[in-house]
This record gives structure tokens, C-alpha cells and sequence, in this order.
């Protein structure tokens, strides 16, 4: 157990850059952003909860936005998950 935890804790890097190089390559606003957004933010909400909330508050609106009813529901979802961190 605690040798796949490191191995986790060693990927989480190359996640983090995949998903920021992700949003900065993808402009449209669209649900794909949304679920960016969303991802990112729920990969550091333990180690930098002020940018996890902010991420989630820009998925919310895009998903408000866009008029996509479940991507809101997965902003607020990650809302609740950084105010609880918090």
C-alpha cells in the first residue's frame, strides 16, 4: 500500500503539467474546458486550495455560461469538496 501511494504521489507532477498544458491549449469555451477547470482543480485542492477554488468558480460560470446543467453540477460538487479543505 504504501508503495503505490508513492508512486501516486510521484505521477501527480506530470498530471498536474498535463492538465495545465491542457487549459492553456484548449481556448473554446466548451464542456471539454468545463471538465479541465474541474479536473485541475480537484487534483491540488490539498496543497493550494485558494487556486483550486478559484478553478472551480471559472468552471461554474463557463458551465452557467454555456448552459451545460451537469457541468454545473460538477463545479458545485467541487465547490463543496475545496470549502470543505478549507
Amino acid at each position: 500500500m504504501i508503495f503505490s501511494f508513492a508512486i501516486t504521489s510521484l505521477a501527480q507532477p506530470d498530471v498536474l503539467d498535463s492538465l495545465r498544458n491542457a487549459l492553456v491549449e484548449h481556448k473554446s469555451e466548451d464542456s471539454t474546458r468545463v471538465r479541465l477547470l474541474i479536473n485541475l482543480s480537484n487534483n491540488i485542492v490539498w496543497d493550494n486550495t485558494e487556486e483550486a477554488l478559484q478553478l472551480a468558480y471559472e468552471g461554474l460560470h463557463l458551465a452557467q455560461k454555456i448552459d451545460w446543467t451537469k457541468g454545473e453540477a460538477f463545479a458545485y460538487r467541487q465547490l463543496n469538496v475545496v470549502y470543505y479543505r478549507m
